[in-house]
């Protein structure tokens, strides 16, 4: 192995933003470096509106599950190699992953169906679920691209500790894989006061919310910043000074 570079490029981030709905986490996506690649799984293309988005047809056409997910794979080996016919993109964002995680499990139960009502079977259905998102992921780490990943959050009691936790709407282990592999883990915050509402970034733990940053191990960022690509490129902008 080599010597790490201490002057490592910190020109790009990899962020997965989680919050409840409507706490400005397509807001946060759509202030990052365009034009941007859209995986527009919520149909919310009007929170990206007067900015230089592209969404492939795909996700805008009815299409069938299975060739969702290989366009989709298909698209980040081009973006990958910088040679995908659009041309080339600053930021790469998937909203949601929560509905994203709905597609693959609708593409599971296609593979392997079931009579009229019945559940998702735990060792047939969701290994599918992960590894059709696993092969999302898998590209996704190797974008050169700012990356924005948006989840919505549900609640969990930790059964030994009794602790609340915030986790990412989705199923099995994929809670506690999916964050790991992020180096930025934020969650959208809305702060109430008496004439205005100001949408926040926690970068770091607060409440039920366990928010990380590493690039806090080199630039300090504020434990909440304001809702913007902007404010995290001024704490690297400051670093380099």
């Amino acid at each position: 192995m080599g010597w790490i570079n201490q002057d490592q490029s910190l020109e790009t981030i990899k962020v997965l933003v989680l919050g409840d709905y409507g706490t400005g986490k397509s807001y946060f996506a759509s202030t990052f470096p365009e034009p941007i690649f859209l995986l527009d799984f919520d149909k919310g293309r009007i929170g990206y509106a007067k900015r230089k988005v592209y969404v492939p047809d795909y996700l805008i056409q009815e299409t069938p599950p299975n060739q969702v997910f290989a366009l989709i794979e298909k698209d980040l080996d081009l973006l990958i190699r910088q040679e995908h016919p659009e041309g080339e993109f600053k930021t790469v964002v998937l909203d949601s992953l929560t509905t994203m995680m709905k597609e693959a499990m609708n593409l599971a139960l296609q593979k392997k169906p079931l009579p009229p009502d019945s559940p998702p079977v735990w060792n047939v259905h969701y290994p599918l679920v992960k590894v059709y998102v696993d092969r999302i992921l898998d590209r996704m780490r190797r974008l050169t691209q700012n990356l924005v990943v948006i989840g919505h959050i549900e609640y969990q009691r930790n059964d030994i500790t009794g602790e609340i936790i915030a986790t990412p709407s989705i199923t099995g282990n994929l809670k506690t894989y999916i964050p790991a592999i992020f180096d930025e883990v934020y969650f959208s915050d809305v702060i109430q006061s008496r004439d205005k509402k100001e949408y926040v970034l926690l970068t770091s733990p607060s409440g039920f919310k366990k928010a990380r940053s590493r690039l806090s191990s080199v630039v300090k960022l504020p434990d909440r910043i304001p809702n913007s690509y902007e404010a995290i490129a001024s704490a690297l902008k400051n670093l380099k000074t």
